[in-house]
């Protein structure tokens, strides 16, 4: 099925560290067991966000699956995040024309700001 995706206008800083994050401009925080994930705004960042613009529910099967098989296809490295409610897909900015370009010729309408 042909995602309708966009890729968000603003730049992202993706960073890890082991102590609990004070920031409050993050974007989104994941914790794991080995420490913190931040994405946050960054007019220096280095990573463009996709997002499928789509809700689904949390029952859905594939739906991550047919961005990640295009990119993975053309060489280009990501990193997922999910919400409850859709997913979003990390792209350097040096692949981001690549990765537009490889989720298109898998039929998705990508729209860009």
């Amino acid at each position: 099925m042909p995602l309708k995706l966009k890729v968000l206008d603003d730049l992202f800083r993706i960073a890890f560290t082991e102590e609990t994050p004070a920031e409050a401009d993050r974007w989104a925080t994941i914790h794991d067991h080995d420490g913190w994930t931040l994405i946050q705004p960054s007019p220096a960042g280095e990573w463009n966000a996709i997002q499928i613009e789509q809700e689904f529910g949390l029952d859905e099967i594939g739906i991550l699956l047919q961005l990640l098989q295009p990119l993975a296809a053309s060489q280009i490295p990501v990193m997922a995040y999910s919400t409850y409610k859709t997913d979003y897909v990390f792209i350097n900015s040096k692949l981001l024309s690549k990765a537009v370009q490889s989720l298109k010729e898998a039929g998705h309408e990508v729209s860009q700001a």
